[in-house]
């Protein structure tokens, strides 16, 4: 379900789109060790000029302008219309929420007898320490960024072995990322082992580094690794972040809840966007994790929103659409999974329509129903 805030006096809200996901093992396998993740081609305007970072407290992995000109030409001198020009903006993907932890009988604390903040997932993870069994949440546990480097180790994954390995940082070569340089041993990396690239000054107990100072003296002495080293130049950036591992039984449902925010300051570079993204993330967090009623009827309006039955489903030639009362006026429409509307038509006094869909590739399609007051959604997949 995507859902965002009419809030544009709040700027924040205003500028994010809100992603839940309800995750169904309707298997009879137990999956050890599973993980979730999101794969994110940011493209801040021209592509080829990107940077990346991540931001370990918070739970969120960001794209951002590596030059202070979003330019309007491509490396082979194509000239393109979607630039930003001066002050680009910046744009963040944040686990507001991630899967439920294993269960263990107990309320896993945040801080220890001496308030000091726990080195472990409950860094960025929700409900730790709120006097409640088996109710926390992982946040953001892992980052990797690629792009199309040539380096066959480290390039962009294609397999499924890829992925997997992706989520737990480990390189396409089954090594593990390495602190430092492009994350792997041929390219600058000191090491040790990491989960996170590029997390600036976010990690001060070093729970990326498995609670270890990372070499060449990085997290000391103001020294942090970013996407801005000298070996690094702007390009192109794809990121992936993960949230794991968990057990996943037959018959459970795991949750993820996301948050793209995006943030330009006018006035700034394109680190001054950054700033801004990290303030409005972190309120973000903070409203999504204390404020509960802000939220909960998001919830309520996803249990009640579809009305829709749709059959036969898959179908071939004609579907029909069933509400659960008759609607006096409204409009139906069919989009396909880029969202290109394909077919749209009124009706009225009906609770029952049947359409042709005969014309219809082969594939999964989204239909929309207006009834005058709320939009209703269903899938249907056409054989």
């Amino acid at each position: 379900m995507a859902y965002a805030f009419n809030e544009p006096a709040d700027s924040a809200l205003w500028h994010t789109i809100f992603l839940h996901y309800d995750i169904e093992n309707k298997s009879d396998t137990t999956y050890h060790d599973t993980y979730v993740g999101t794969y994110t081609n940011t493209k801040i305007g021209n592509k080829w000029d990107d940077r990346v970072g991540s931001d370990v407290q918070g739970g969120f992995y960001f794209g951002y302008n590596g030059e202070d000109y979003d330019d309007n030409m491509e490396p082979d001198g194509t000239i393109i219309d979607y630039n930003y020009g001066y002050h680009p903006p910046a744009l963040g993907i944040m686990f507001l929420g991630g899967p439920f932890m294993d269960e263990d009988g107990h309320d896993n604390p945040k801080f220890d007898a001496n308030g000091q903040q726990i080195c472990d997932a409950s860094i960025n993870g929700m409900n730790f320490g709120d006097s409640v069994a088996d109710n926390e949440r992982v946040g953001m546990t892992g980052f990797m960024f690629f792009g199309s480097s040539g380096n066959t180790a480290t390039d962009i994954p294609t397999t499924d072995g890829h992925f997997y390995n992706y989520m737990k940082s480990i390189w396409r070569g089954n090594t593990s990322c390495l602190y430092g340089g492009l994350g792997h041993a041929n390219n600058n990396a000191v090491g040790p082992e990491c989960k996170f690239m590029f997390p600036g000054d976010s990690d001060p107990c070093n729970w990326g580094s498995y609670g270890i100072f990372p070499n060449g003296g990085y997290n000391q002495n103001g020294l942090y690794w970013t996407d801005e080293e000298p070996i690094i130049v702007p390009g192109y950036r794809i990121g992936l972040g993960s949230s794991g591992p968990f057990t996943f039984k037959p018959g459970d449902i795991q949750k993820l809840d996301l948050a793209f925010v995006w943030a330009r300051d006018y006035d700034g570079d394109p680190w001054s966007s950054v700033e801004l993204l990290k303030e409005h993330c972190y309120y973000i967090k903070d409203k999504f994790e204390h404020e509960e009623d802000f939220f909960s009827n998001i919830e309520s309006q996803k249990s009640t929103k579809n009305h829709l039955k749709v059959y036969p489903n898959p179908v071939d030639d004609e579907l029909t659409i069933q509400t659960a009362q008759k609607i006096r006026n409204g409009n139906i429409s069919v989009f396909n999974v880029n969202g290109k509307c394909l077919f749209n038509s009124e009706f009225s006094n009906l609770n029952e329509i049947t359409i042709n869909i005969l014309h219809l590739k082969k594939g999964l399609y989204i239909i929309k129903l207006f009834d005058g007051l709320n939009n209703h959604t269903a899938k249907f997949i056409k054989n």
